[in-house]
């Protein structure tokens, strides 16, 4: 395996981990405005 396909992986993995963890904090701000908004605009 030369340099160039280990970086290319290397970049591959880091768009596919990133997109998860954009996926991941989309779905945990959600559920915190969620809480705010429950909890202190409508408490």
């Amino acid at each position: 395996m030369n340099i160039k396909s280990l970086f290319t992986k290397l970049k591959d993995y880091n768009q596919n981990y990133q997109s998860l963890l954009e996926t991941e904090l989309n779905g945990l701000d959600q559920s915190l405005i969620r809480f705010w908004t429950r909890n202190f605009f409508l408490g």
